[in-house]
Order: C-alpha cells, then sequence, then structure tokens
C-alpha cells in the first residue's frame, strides 16, 4: 500500500470528520433546539473553514466534478435519446 502524504491524510481526517458531525446532526433529525446539533453544526464550520484555510477549497475534484453535472431523464438514457454532452 502506498504512503499518503501528510496533506493526503489531513484533508481525509477533515472529510470523516465532517461527516461524522453531518451523521451525528442527522441523529438528532437536525432539531436546532437540541445543543448536539448546534454543536455539530458548529463543528462543521469550523472544520470546513480549515479545509479553505489550508487547501483553498472545501470540496473533492469529485464534488465539484458533481456540482457541474446536468440533471438527465433516466428514461431517455436508457432509451439512448440524450447524447453526451
Amino acid at each position: 500500500m502506498a504512503k499518503r502524504k501528510s496533506g493526503e491524510l489531513l484533508w481525509l481526517a477533515l472529510r470523516f470528520a465532517i461527516q461524522d458531525r453531518i451523521t451525528l446532526a442527522d441523529a438528532y433529525d437536525n432539531d436546532m433546539s437540541e445543543k448536539a446539533v448546534l454543536d455539530a453544526h458548529a463543528d462543521i464550520r469550523a472544520f470546513r473553514a480549515l479545509q479553505i484555510k489550508l487547501f483553498g477549497t472545501d470540496k473533492s475534484k469529485l464534488d465539484t466534478m458533481m456540482d457541474k453535472m446536468q440533471p438527465r431523464n433516466i428514461f431517455a438514457v436508457l432509451n439512448n435519446e440524450i447524447d453526451d454532452a
């Protein structure tokens, strides 16, 4: 297994920390009256701010590509009615 660079490890750690906090907030149905949810959202903001500070973005390459995707009608795709654009 190839060794990861420190920056890659830090990026992954922040991504996993954000996902953990999102999961915690979801467990409380994002009820903003709960202290745990408020704390989770504060942590998410702090982690994303750190990502932006260290890496210039809080989005991975995949996230950026997904943001650029256009919705397609699945039935049209299955019937080959949409060209790859």
